[in-house]
């Protein structure tokens, strides 16, 4: 299976060295170059070329919506996980055909949750 994680900040690095632990082959979109990992400068190449069935959307928060758009507009049938928070403001999803759309985010320290968790 591959996974293309797009982003290689701190958070892109962990799901790509996660994602090979896990068997799978990685790629991730990057505007730079990193030794021991396959880049592609652009989604478009990205995706055209590797051709992954899971992909992983870790860029700037303000890039996440763009980069749905992309993913979506470019036919991709599998699995999207888009790093927390989705959006930088309340916008409807694309129009796609993802198999499963998740958000990576973790809500242990909201408050309400927490008094939720103490109640139970």
């Amino acid at each position: 299976m591959k996974a293309l994680v797009i982003g290689y900040g701190s958070i892109g690095q962990r799901h790509a060295r996660l994602l090979a632990a896990m068997g799978l082959e990685v790629a991730v979109v990057s505007r730079r170059d990193h030794d021991g990992v396959c880049v592609y400068p652009s989604l478009d190449d990205g995706l055209r070329e590797w051709r992954p069935s899971y992909v992983v959307i870790a860029s700037r928060t303000v890039e996440h919506k763009r980069d749905l758009e992309v993913v979506a507009s470019a036919g991709f049938d599998g699995i999207v996980l888009v790093e927390k928070p989705a959006l930088d403001h309340e916008s409807p999803m694309p129009k796609n055909q993802f198999a499963r759309a998740y958000v990576g985010y973790n809500m242990r320290f909201n408050p309400i949750l927490r008094r939720l968790k103490l109640f139970l």
